[in-house]
């Protein structure tokens, strides 16, 4: 039997232990053009699949994952293609945990690269549903009956105005529910001449992608990932359906390593120890990835946990809520007091405000500065009201009065 391959046949960019640490069930995989397994280093194997014909350890399967994604996706941050590569092995042994984090995609404006994330994730993940228009009653019947890995597209049409979001508040009640193991979503359908109650398990993993803000219990059940438009100088490859292919070896390696009864049992027992700046949720959440990243061994325990703690540190992965807020803070600055007018203009020039004000062709400030009233109201501040200014009274707010709620959301480090 020949050698497990070296750093240089895997052609992974990243440092791994060379004193190779046992590994539960490794797998097994074949050149589709029948060779010997050697890592195609000629312009002529240049376009083969990634892997073929490889023995590959849980850890070398993670970052042939990640080689595959970064084939096809430039990311924002190195952490982005780690947190998926997780996800991705993720949902191969949801089973195995209590909670299943969603990924969350977004982008300030099209064309970014959301969809091309979810169609070079569809072959890697198990049994997956990819959608970007389904009823609130397919939805709830598809996840009880198969429950698939649901890939859902521009879910921002869902909930990018009031009116649409209150019409489909029954999907964002299941978004809510589904992250948990456990939780049932119960309702009453006709049968006959009456009804009956009918309970559905909405669990299942969840990668959506959208334009814009989520709401905030949504983005709180997520691991929130911002994709930017790729530069001209930043090259990677085009994908196309064919190129679905050259993943079936790391499916079908997938499929293998979650099939390992001891890593099913570790799995279900673990109780990975969390990096202390996770809040609750945020544990909950990173849970069943730093599980598996343990079960793997090697740098993954230590390389998953500085992931995590770089994405839920970030101000650009915060909930939108709070991110909003920050963004507040910065523009008042060292101000005592501020106009409305002046908060609303620095907000926009953040780009910090919903997607349906920047898309205005003008700025609506009586339309914006209600809803930043009832915005910095629900967080338990008070709203803008009549201050001098100079000879002038203008509506504004009070440094002071928001302190306590910057603070309490979105204190400086």
């Amino acid at each position: 039997m020949r050698n497990p391959p070296t750093l240089e046949e895997m052609a992974v960019k990243a440092e791994m232990v060379e004193k190779r640490i046992e590994q539960p069930a490794s797998v097994v995989c074949e050149w589709t053009d029948g060779t010997d397994g050697e890592w195609p280093n000629s312009d002529e194997k240049a376009d083969k699949p990634i892997l073929a014909a490889l023995t590959l350890t849980p850890e070398e399967l993670f970052h042939a994952i990640k080689k595959f994604m970064t084939r096809y996706v430039v990311f924002n941050r190195p952490e982005h293609a780690d947190v998926i590569a997780l996800w991705i092995m993720h949902t191969w042994v949801a089973d195995c945990a209590d909670f299943t984090p969603y990924v969350y995609l977004h982008s300030p404006m099209p064309r970014c690269g959301k969809t091309q994330v979810h169609r070079v994730v569809e072959p890697l993940v198990k049994n997956p549903l990819r959608t970007c228009n389904v009823s609130e009653a397919a939805l709830y019947r598809e996840i009880e009956e198969s429950h698939p890995t649901l890939l859902w597209d521009e879910i921002d049409s869902i909930f990018g105005n009031r009116k649409s979001s209150e019409v489909n508040e029954n999907k964002r009640a299941l978004l809510n529910a589904g992250y948990e193991r456990g939780i049932k979503a119960i309702r009453m359908e006709r049968s006959g001449n009456g009804f009956v109650k009918i309970s559905f398990d909405p669990f299942c993993p969840k990668i959506l992608a959208g334009i814009g803000r989520l709401p905030d219990t949504i983005v709180d059940r997520s691991i929130p990932i911002l994709i930017h438009r790729r530069l001209k100088t930043q090259d990677c490859q085009k994908y196309r359906r064919r190129d679905r292919d050259g993943a079936k070896p790391l499916n079908d390696a997938l499929e293998s390593w979650s099939k390992d009864p001891e890593l099913q049992r570790r799995l279900r027992e673990a109780n990975p120890q969390m990096p202390e700046s996770l809040t609750d949720r945020q544990e909950d959440i990173w849970e069943p990835l730093l599980a598996i990243a343990d079960s793997v061994g090697g740098d993954m325990p230590k390389l998953a946990r500085a992931t995590a703690e770089k994405l839920c540190g970030n101000e650009d992965e915060l909930g939108y809520g709070t991110q909003q807020l920050a963004a507040i803070r910065k523009v008042i600055g060292e101000k005592s007091r501020i106009t409305s007018v002046e908060l609303i203009d620095g907000l926009l020039d953040a780009d910090a405000l919903p997607s349906r004000f920047m898309e205005d062709d003008e700025t609506n400030y009586k339309k914006i500065g209600h809803w930043l009233s009832k915005f910095i109201k629900s967080y338990g501040g008070k709203p803008a009201r009549q201050l001098k200014f100079g000879e002038k009274n203008l509506r504004g707010y009070e440094t002071a009065e928001l302190q306590p709620i910057f603070d309490r959301y979105c204190p400086l480090s």
